[in-house]
């Protein structure tokens, strides 16, 4: 099962999970078959992590409450910082870990189903 990203010493997240990498080049092989270079690969996979990190707050949104949810907007509006927002929602989304393994799976087969991707 996944485990989202931890706190490390410095409490910081570390949003770039090698487990979250290794499922979306996982996708990319499903939907493109063995013949797909690795570069080309490597490439889809970076591109569809981007976006799905881009994306999560989208995701997780529905599932703070207003008060948190104000809390976020302020915190997006003073940072981008991605591994921030991350933490703020781990914090504040009840069952993080259930639900993002849920998003992943969702992500998936939406990225499986669209043919233009």
């Amino acid at each position: 099962m996944f485990n989202p990203p931890t706190h490390n010493q410095s409490d910081k997240v570390n949003l770039r999970d090698d487990r979250v990498v290794s499922f979306i080049k996982q996708m990319v092989r499903e939907k493109y078959g063995p013949s797909m270079s690795e570069d080309n690969l490597t490439k889809e996979a970076e591109m569809l992590y981007e976006m799905f990190t881009e994306n999560l707050v989208s995701y997780f949104e529905p599932y703070v409450s207003e008060e948190a949810n104000n809390r976020l907007n302020d915190l997006i509006k003073k940072s981008t910082d991605k591994n921030t927002v991350l933490a703020f929602l781990m914090e504040s989304v009840d069952n993080f870990e259930q639900k993002i393994v849920q998003v992943l799976v969702d992500f998936r087969n939406s990225y499986l189903k669209d043919k233009n991707v």
